[in-house]
């Protein structure tokens, strides 16, 4: 999978979960194992599939040289939140 450059960034977070289970406040877990290429590049490798029947999200987030993150996108009328950050 491959994303957009944003200028700002120095590196990227992957968060990914299934999509059965993506709400506002459950976005998935820090998988930035699967940047394997380096956190700053724009690109993911992820071999492993899901169940039959399912399907996986992938949420990136870009990180600044101030160490701030970005958002998740937009849940059902509201932002979701970034509650617990890659480290």
């Amino acid at each position: 999978m491959v994303w957009d450059v944003e200028p700002s960034a120095v590196e990227y977070h992957v968060y990914r979960g299934l999509l059965a289970d993506l709400t506002y406040s459950n976005y998935g877990a820090c998988r930035n194992d699967l940047d394997t290429g380096g956190r700053s590049d724009t690109m993911l490798d992820d071999a492993e599939e899901p169940a039959p029947g399912a399907a996986f999200f992938y949420l990136i987030t870009a990180e600044d040289a101030l160490g701030e993150e970005g958002g998740l996108g937009l849940g059902t009328r509201a932002e979701r939140s970034l509650l617990a950050a890659c480290p």
